[in-house]
């Protein structure tokens, strides 16, 4: 093979087993002169210039290089297309090469990101099928060379656009799995350039090789017979199935007396495009097993099926069907030949699905032939269905040039189609030239040939009509215009080019005997003298072309004077915009030279500030030291200076020796409270106060200045300020100086922050005074009185919620406060609202206590029964107690409350029977169902349905709940017969702990009395059966590692062997519960079975002689192969008398990666033969040169 190098991107030869790693591109192809080729490598540099290709080549090998590949392979240019022999050699190689590769780059250069992925062609060329699933590794690319994502990552697209199902998509050889008439359907919606390429694009898919030859016709059916000498699969047949939910179509089509023969084999992967969910189901129980083609026929053995018994229909039933239900089969369509002897599948009928008659599998089937080819003539109907015109033109001088549509003329003969069930007239033009080539000056005849097809008449009419054209005219132009035409144009049968006068007639003529329906001919006969009328249908075309122009260009002319007219309107009002906007720029100018003006001002004002400020600066470090020095001064003389010179300034005793005010300031600059307020107001912001209750209104509030405070709010200090940690200024009123708290109603103080606030805080004498005040109450609303209810029984303020009560002492929604209290378990505050409290308030205790018991509020049911208005016996809907409800919730808490009544009420059953225990055991609710089986009444009595708690809590897996259920002195005896049943509910759901609790209780050994089970599919009743199938397997595990006997006792199956007991029927559960493993490749579950050493033979055959090897073999399980070959006690050369070894059947299947971990575990013959032939010769049967070259490296 050649490679070529990423670094130099020229050629290198390699033998294929010697190849380096490479890469691998998949793409499509586009022009193929764009395509690079072998010999374009020779001058990169030209192609580079002229071929769009070569970007594909430097893109891959860029890839290539950043992925560490040496070398890479690309179609268009690694194969010499020009040598057939070398051609071939590839195309039934690729599989191959791509399968070798190390990584495959599929570009798409129809993709730019990833949801443009279902539209990209890759999808739908045949030759991407195998590109798609050879490879090991697989990546997509989009035009620009971007990652997509591997074909692991976007394998769920993939099966979505493909339809391919995902298990096959790894390029692992799982592939070969799927049956022939799935693989086909694959490729149903395919194409290739070639129609040979359909055949040749799969040839790997199957396995398969052929000689490549281009033009043969019959390539696909040549596929066909190949894959059926190699693959034993009757999916083959079963093309043009229908969808399953059309019924087969049982009626010929043909009208004929001979019913025609479709063949035996499908004419592309088109007729398979229902077979995707086909798959194989073995082989019909008969001597011979095997197709073959004989004398023209095929040989093949099936069970004939009549489906309705008043019907000719027959099907042969094929061993194969629907994945998704094993019980219906592929029926193909046949009927007897003219022999009677031999069978065709008939034209027009369609195979279906058919349910497996019974007793099909042990035999019934019959070997018969099928006609291998498909007739190709035509019948009756076909014939009927056309209209065959002859053009009679002989003594005319002419010839007939040509046709429109091109397809009708055959010979001088037009062909129309004839639908009898359809009313339609079909028109062919045909064109009549001089047949010397030297009148090329004179006009053509035009003949009209009008074809109609009516279905209450018998037989189609034909008319016909006769004109010139200008030989320059084509009569395509002449007939995509017809409609344009005048209907005078048409009608005559009369015409003269000057020098040619002609009629045309139309006769009839009878086809031959056979036919039901005439044919036509349209003769042309020379005149003497021109006609009165000739229909020039060329001048009529001219005239009506001028017609349509002189209507265009005057609506032309029209549009644009309407466009010009609106042009000049809008350049009007343009004008008029323009004006405006000038005016507007004038203005604009204007304001921003005052603004200019204004700014000016105001940087001088600024200049002045700064002035200032910068002489305040110089000052007030000064001042600020002076200050500090008198105040450290003192505080020498003690600590309460700052009190002291409060106290001074309230007393007046500093008045006269301050100084007196400026002229022109306020008249109260000397007042004591104005000093006052200056000095705190100093201190507030001295100290960095701002986030505390240190401000002079709050200092004044404190220190009950009730002078200070009014005079304060005069001077319009805010007393609505809320911030954090911030206590509200009415608040302090009321702790501090209830005096002022008018006068801070009045000046619009926070009531609600300050009743909130001590609501919150408990402060039982501040809300007293508050609420005690006519100003405070009358800005509390019954909304926020019922709030502030709210928050103090959240707090469980008993005496806050007394003084808070209306007048009356009702509260509107009791309820709301009865919840508050109980959701912080404030019991105290809960009984005084119950005892506050009555049934139209809070509602009826019952009531009470289901809602205190879904809202968690428990306090509330413990008040309830300490103050005895309840005992707990009450019943709800259902029948349901209370204690059942509390069960349901899993509230333990509530439950012990409930059981200390010693109520004999409380654990009666609802209406289905089901007592609180049951409804804990049924939730998992384990420390409930603890609490309830230490009482006294505790019930193990099953509902109206049977179930008991022990069956819930093991149905649901709750383990905990079943290990404290699971009591034999306690348990009824029904619970005790029924453990078996327990534990397949439990199996259902892979509850494997609950099971081991069931298993130890040694109640379960009526499990390994196999006798229990009756009926011919027994060992599919068993739960060893049941964990298999579901895939379970530490439950497989735990059933065949049981102790019988207790703790260091052997497991059931090894105390079986050893005893020699005559359990026959129960190992035969075991070995076909081993061999449904290994068929469905779980291979943790065969581990299990490994690690039986005693009991299990592994060399167990079935009823077919196949031993767990053949199966695995059989079934392509490869890692089943290598774990059972793992075991030294499987046989790798075991084979019923004169039957197939493993070996055998993985050759006679093609699958390599088995037959190569046979070999390589040198527990496998090489040289054991079968049928009189060696592995290697059976290899060399099928054709495989991977299996060949393996088989004689071990000779």
């Amino acid at each position: 093979m050649r490679l070529i190098e990423v670094e130099t991107k020229s050629l290198a030869s390699f033998d294929f087993e010697d190849a380096p790693a490479y890469a691998i591109l998949s793409h499509t192809w586009g022009d193929d002169a764009e395509e690079l080729t072998l010999q374009d490598l020779t001058d990169l540099e030209k192609a580079k210039a002229k071929k769009s290709g070569f970007s594909k080549l430097d893109g891959c090998c860029r890839q290539a290089l950043q992925d560490g590949f040496g070398y890479i392979w690309i179609d268009t240019c690694c194969i010499d297309k020009t040598d057939q022999i070398e051609l071939s050699e590839a195309i039934n190689s690729m599989f191959k090469w791509y399968r070798r590769a190390a990584v495959c780059y599929v570009y798409l250069s129809d993709v730019r990101s990833e949801d443009m992925l279902p539209q990209s062609r890759w999808f739908r060329r045949g030759w991407t099928l195998q590109e798609l699933i050879a490879p090991g590794a697989l990546d997509f690319y989009s035009s620009d060379w971007r990652p997509l994502g591997s074909r692991a990552d976007l394998a769920p697209e993939i099966e979505e656009i493909t339809g391919i199902p995902e298990e096959f998509l790894f390029g692992d050889g799982e592939f070969l799995n799927a049956s022939v008439a799935q693989r086909m359907s694959w490729a149903s919606m395919r194409s290739t350039k070639r129609k040979e390429d359909l055949a040749y694009c799969l040839l790997g898919i199957f396995g398969v090789s052929l000689p490549i030859l281009y033009g043969d016709d019959h390539a696909f059916s040549k596929l066909q017979r190949e894959i059926m000498y190699h693959v034993r699969d009757d999916s083959i047949f079963s093309w043009d199935l229908e969808p399953a939910d059309i019924p087969p179509n049982n009626v010929n089509d043909n009208l004929t007396k001979t019913t025609l023969s479709a063949g035996a084999f499908a004419e592309g992967p088109g007729a398979f495009k229902n077979c995707g969910n086909i798959v194989s189901r073995g082989f019909h129980n008969t001597p011979s097993n095997k197709f073959s083609i004989e004398s023209g026929y095929v040989y093949i053995s099936t069970v004939t099926h009549k489906p309705d018994p008043e019907d000719d229909s027959v099907y042969g039933l094929l061993s194969c069907g629907p994945e998704d239900d094993p019980s219906m089969v592929v029926g193909v369509p046949l009927e007897l030949d003219r022999s009677g002897s031999f069978f065709i599948r008939p034209q027009g009928k369609t195979p279906g699905l058919f349910s497996k008659p019974v007793g099909s599998e042990n035999g019934g089937a019959r070997p018969i032939h099928i006609q291998l080819l498909r007739d190709l003539g035509s019948s009756a109907s076909e014939n009927d269905r056309r209209n065959w015109i002859r053009l009679k033109v002989a003594g005319t001088g002419l010839k007939v040039a040509e046709a429109c549509p091109k397809k009708r003329l055959e010979n001088n003969m037009v062909r129309t189609r004839r639908d009898p069930d359809i009313a339609i007239t079909e028109r062919t033009w045909v064109r009549l030239s001089q047949k010397s080539d030297r009148d090329t000056a004179s006009l053509d005849f035009v003949l009209v040939i009008d074809s109609a097809a009516e279905p209450e008449k018998d037989r189609p009419s034909v008319t016909c009509h006769l004109m010139v054209s200008d030989p320059q005219t084509p009569l395509e132009e002449l007939a995509s215009h017809q409609f344009g035409l005048p209907k005078s144009a048409f009608g005559h049968t009369k015409a003269s080019n000057g020098m040619t006068h002609l009629s045309a007639s139309v006769g009839i003529i009878q086809r031959d005997p056979g036919s039901s329906q005439p044919a036509f001919v349209v003769s042309l006969a020379q005149l003497c003298e021109p006609p009165e009328t000739t229909i020039n249908v060329s001048e009529k075309l001219a005239s009506m072309q001028s017609q349509v122009d002189l209507v265009l260009v005057m609506t032309t002319e029209l549009s644009l004077r309407e466009e010009r007219a609106d042009l000049l309107e809008q350049k009007t009002q343009c004008s008029w915009a323009i004006e405006s906007l000038e005016r507007v720029i004038k203005d604009r100018m204007n304001a921003i030279e005052r603004l200019r003006q204004n700014k000016s001002n105001e940087m001088k004002r600024y200049a002045r500030l700064d002035a200032r400020l910068r002489k305040i600066e110089h000052l007030l470090p000064g001042n600020a030291a002076t200050r500090v020095n008198i105040q450290d001064a003192m505080k020498e003389r003690g600590r309460g200076w700052f009190d002291e010179l409060i106290t001074s300034l309230v007393d007046g005793n500093l008045t006269h020796r301050l100084p007196a005010a400026p002229a022109g300031s306020s008249g109260h600059k000397n007042s004591n409270l104005e000093t006052i307020y200056t000095i705190l107001q100093f201190w507030h912001h001295e100290k960095d106060l701002d986030t505390s209750d240190w401000t002079p209104l709050a200092w004044a509030i404190t220190n009950r200045h009730g002078p200070l405070v009014r005079w304060l709010l005069a001077q319009g200090v805010g007393v609505r300020k809320r911030e954090r940690h911030i206590t509200p200024r009415l608040l302090l009123a009321a702790q501090y100086l209830p005096d002022v708290l008018g006068d801070l109603v009045d000046k619009k103080a926070d009531v609600w922050g300050a009743l909130s606030q001590a609501v919150r805080s408990g402060d039982e004498a501040a809300v007293v005074i508050l609420l005690e005040n006519k100003r405070v109450a009358a800005n509390i609303d019954a909304a926020s009185r019922h709030n502030l209810l709210l928050v103090a029984a959240e707090g469980g303020h008993i005496a806050i919620i007394k003084a808070l009560l209306s007048p009356e002492g009702a509260i509107a929604n009791l309820k709301a406060v009865l919840w508050a209290a109980a959701k912080h378990s404030h019991e105290e505050a809960v009984g005084f609202m119950i005892d506050l409290g009555d049934d139209s308030s809070l509602g009826s205790t019952k009531e009470l206590l289901l809602e205190a018991l879904i809202d968690e509020c428990e306090v509330i049911i413990k008040v309830l029964l300490a103050k005895k208005r309840t005992y707990g016996d009450e019943i709800y809907g259902l029948g349901r107690s209370l204690l059942w409800h509390a069960a349901d919730q899993d509230d333990a808490y509530v439950v012990g409350m409930l059981l200390r009544q010693h109520t004999s009420a409380m654990d009666i059953p609802d209406e289905f029977g089901q007592t609180p225990l049951s409804r804990a055991a049924e939730n998992g609710h384990h420390d409930v169902v603890a609490l309830l089986l230490a009482g006294a009444q505790a019930q193990n009595a099953p509902d109206i349905y049977g179930v008991t708690p022990l069956s819930f809590a093991v149905s649901n897996g709750h383990e905990e709940t079943v290990r404290l259920l699971l009591r034999p002195e306690w348990m009824l005896e029904s619970e005790t017969n029924a453990v078996l049943a327990m534990i397949f509910r439990a199996s259902l759901r892979h509850h494997n702990q609950v099971i081991n609790l069931l298993l130890n209780t040694k109640l379960a050994n009526i499990y390994w009395n196999i006798n229990e089970w009756k009926g011919e599919s027994s060992c599919e009743t068993t739960l060893l059966w049941f964990a298999v199938k579901t895939k379970n397997p530490d439950l497989v595990r735990t059933l065949l590692t049981y102790n019988t006997s207790g703790p260091g006792s052997t497991s059931f199956l090894d105390s079986v062997a050893q005893q020699e007991l005559l359990e026959i029927e129960f190992l035969e559960v075991v070995h076909r519960s081993l061999g449904r493993a290994v068929i469905q490749g779980s291979e943790d579950i065969v581990r299990e079975f490994l690690r039986t050493e005693v009991a299990v033979d592994l060399n167990f055959e079935d009823a077919n002689g196949y031993t767990y090897l053949h199966l695995a073999a059989l079934y392509g399980r490869l890692r089943i192969v290598r774990l059972l070959l793992s075991d030294r006690r499987v046989d790798g050369n075991r084979a019923r008398l004169h039957g197939p070894t493993a070996l055998v059947l993985a050759i006679e299947r093609g699958l390599v990666p088995i037959v190569e971990c046979l070999v390589g575990s040198n527990k496998v013959d090489v040289s054991k033969e079968y049928q009189g032939n060696t592995p290697l010769q059976l290899a060399i049967g099928v054709g495989d040169i991977e299996l060949i070259r393996l088989l004689r490296g071990c000779w």
